[in-house]
């Protein structure tokens, strides 16, 4: 489920990968504000909530790409195909 576009999962984002992704609380407490103001909700009907396995080990930007894309790729049954973000975009 994406953390973005609702004040209240936007507020989770800074907790997300712990230390690294502490850096972005002022930032993302600016843009919850902003979001705030209109009240958008997601549609949850229908929705799978999953999450990508959190590795302590990796830096902010492979934890990212991780979480963003590797992980869609495993819960899809891609990885069993060898397909992985490396091979999508390079």
């Amino acid at each position: 489920m994406t953390n973005a576009w609702q004040a209240e999962e936007l507020r989770r984002i800074p907790a997300l990968y712990g230390g690294r992704s502490a850096v972005f609380e002022r930032l993302i407490e600016s843009v919850a504000r902003d979001v705030e103001r209109p009240g958008y909700r997601h549609a949850h009907l229908g929705v799978t909530p999953f999450a990508g396995e959190l590795d302590a080990g990796r830096d902010f930007a492979h934890e990212f790409v991780s979480q963003h894309l590797e992980a869609y790729l495993a819960r899809t049954g891609l990885h069993d195909h060898d397909i992985r973000a490396v091979t999508v975009f390079i």
